[in-house]
């Protein structure tokens, strides 16, 4: 298999997590990933102002991960993770 696959996670960074810092940096440092894009809650209906959930699409290689250990290790860093979709380009 080869090529890049897509999943777009609400992720919420909540006061009990312990990654700290830079949810963008957080996730484009797990391993397989390529790119992250960080939607402001605006732009996927969660409303105006600062909010802890936010959308977060995921380029990654399929061959070094998957989603369901993506959203595994962001869980194990302290976030929670709805997965909304799953698909590859």
């Amino acid at each position: 298999m080869s090529g890049h696959d897509t999943v777009t996670l609400f992720i919420n960074e909540t006061a009990t997590s312990d990654a700290g810092g830079d949810l963008e940096k957080n996730v484009g440092n797990l391993e397989g990933v390529e790119s992250v894009e960080v939607a402001p809650p605006e732009q996927h209906g969660m409303g105006r102002g600062p909010s802890l959930t936010k959308m977060v699409t995921i380029t990654y290689d399929p061959d070094a991960t998957t989603p369901d250990a993506l959203r595994a290790r962001l869980e194990e860093m302290g976030y929670a993770v709805t997965v909304v979709s799953d698909q590859g380009i």
